[in-house]
């Protein structure tokens, strides 16, 4: 059995849109996984079913030897936490500096303040951003926010990385740079899957690759290319 397990997974929205159809995919603990597909083919809500936003109309999802489709509203925020998190619905806060960003997950946990700083120091030296930790988040380019969002997932050193199209709008520099960050991230043992779009990055990669299309999971391939 594998570390992420979703066994004939099935989700529909009130539109009638089918988002998800009958998908089975094992995850190993430890593997880096692209999700790859057109717009409407089902990543994000693959991950979204993941992080237990909503519950599959038909099939279980499998965490960790958990049917999280068991958890009750109280335990989602504590499953949640074996997770980091990069998607653009998990926005930086403009509001906040650099340093409060990145200290979020850890102030909703009620850290205390002298881990909360050394964590910080520790998450944006992971990310080459430790002299921008004062910095207001609009002063940031795109792939600096992007590496800020990067080191605040991992503040928390999850078992799992979600990364929802990470590297969208970025130069092609850029989106390397972000690339590499995170699978050293997974070379660390960290569970990575990440949706994009981004051909090179995926054919260069060589990383196991799956595909959607319309819900469907039309391929599967251990060292693909999209």
């Amino acid at each position: 059995m594998g570390f992420i397990e979703f066994k004939g997974v099935s989700k529909a929205y009130e539109n009638g849109h089918t988002a998800l159809l009958n998908l089975s995919v094992s995850v190993d603990r430890g593997e880096f996984l692209f999700i790859v597909g057109e717009n409407g083919s089902g990543k994000s809500t693959l991950l979204e079913l993941l992080i237990s936003v909503f519950r599959p109309d038909w099939g279980q999802i499998i965490v960790d030897g958990q049917d999280i489709s068991e958890l009750t509203r109280d335990e989602i925020p504590y499953y949640r936490r074996s997770f980091g998190i990069i998607s653009p619905r998990v926005p930086l806060v403009s509001e906040l500096d650099v340093f409060h960003n990145v200290s979020l997950p850890l102030n909703i946990r009620a850290t205390k303040k002298k881990h909360i700083k050394q964590a910080v120091d520790l998450a944006l030296g992971a990310v080459g951003m430790k002299d921008k930790v004062d910095s207001n988040i609009g002063d940031l380019s795109g792939g600096e926010q992007i590496k800020i969002m990067i080191a605040r997932a991992i503040i928390t050193d999850p078992a799992i990385l979600i990364a929802d199209e990470p590297t969208a709008n970025l130069s092609t520099d850029d989106a390397w740079d972000i690339l590499n960050l995170i699978e050293h991230i997974n070379y660390s043992g960290t569970t990575v899957i990440m949706a994009t779009h981004q051909k090179k990055l995926v054919d260069l990669s060589r990383k196991r690759v799956i595909r959607l299309k319309k819900g469907k999971l039309v391929s599967d391939v251990k060292r693909g290319k999209y």
